[in-house]
């Protein structure tokens, strides 16, 4: 059932996603510091947060279900 897609999933990829990154800024820095004998850039995501709505936004919009 899923070999199809798994299939295609492999073909892009192989053909698509890994080509592009060989080709990527990110993966030429990395391999200059390497032969340069640098530490790999380290690019780490800023976690935020979701935004949690306050007590009060919580009375209202269950006030304006009941209503």
């Amino acid at each position: 059932m899923f070999e199809k897609a798994q299939a295609q999933i492999f073909q892009l990829m192989k053909y698509d996603s890994y080509t592009r990154f060989l080709k990527s800024n990110m993966y030429k820095d990395c391999i200059m510091n390497e032969m340069e004998g640098k530490s790999i850039p380290f690019f780490k995501l800023q976690y935020q947060p979701p935004i949690s709505p306050s007590a009060d936004d919580r009375a209202r919009a269950l006030d304006s279900l009941v209503r």
